[in-house]
């Protein structure tokens, strides 16, 4: 709301605020990647018990995932390791008119995740998060531990294709390396401190500078009236 008040009044801001509202809406987030052909796990969503055969079935069957619409951290994030246990969460979630998404299990990277930090159309770096204690989620709110790992070309290509898709300038892209190539799992549109401070920590870098100077630029190209959304990809 105070972006969208700042746009109404012509201020610039590095992101705009239809951006932010549609990586919160995780469903409606991974409906413009596949606009814009980015790889992701399969998903689905249904809404009613006679559809839920038919999208465990869609999305490869049990194991799977299902995810809140809305949530960070790994928090609302479950695994389902049996159709009668995806079948539970779903009436239940149902009962309560929560929104809900069912995903593929990619099971060679369960534990393990890649976050990747983008600024400008630039990757800043990236790390690897790994589950130190047998979960299938990696985040580091929940235990995971981090360290720097190199992207593939296929890799870099396809987070940087992700963050265009939302127009962002700012994003923390995660992904998996599954047998079928780097898929999504999320762009965030609000990259944490705590992710910025890990960057920080493994490459050495003044990441908040590079954030406050970004805007500084921007802020002089807006005044100029030169586009400043992606104006480096």
């Amino acid at each position: 709301m105070v972006l969208r008040q700042f746009q109404a009044l012509d201020v610039y801001v590095t992101d705009t605020a239809y951006s932010l509202e549609l990586c919160r809406d995780k469903l409606r987030c991974l409906q413009y990647l596949m606009r814009k052909n980015v790889p992701f796990p399969t998903t689905g969503s249904a809404y009613s018990r006679v559809g839920y055969d038919k999208i465990i079935k869609t999305v490869g069957g049990a194991p799977l995932i299902i995810k809140l619409n809305e949530g960070t951290e790994g928090i609302g994030v479950f695994l389902a390791e049996d159709e009668k246990a995806a079948k539970n969460f779903l009436q239940t979630f149902k009962q309560f008119d929560v929104r809900i998404m069912l995903q593929e299990f990619i099971k060679e990277s369960s534990g393990r995740d890649i976050r990747a930090v983008v600024l400008g159309g630039k990757i800043i770096g990236s790390f690897e998060r790994v589950s130190q204690d047998g979960d299938f989620r990696a985040n580091v709110a929940l235990g995971g531990l981090t360290k720097i790992i190199d992207l593939t070309d296929e890799e870099k290509s396809v987070i940087l294709h992700a963050t265009e898709a939302m127009k962002l300038n700012m994003a923390g892209v995660d992904l998996v390396r599954s047998k079928n190539g780097p898929l999504i799992l999320e762009v965030n549109s609000a990259q944490d401190f705590a992710g910025s401070h890990l960057i920080e920590g493994l490459y050495n870098i003044d990441f908040a500078s590079m954030l406050i100077n970004f805007a500084i630029e921007g802020k002089k190209k807006f005044d100029k009236g030169e586009a400043v959304w992606l104006q480096n990809t």
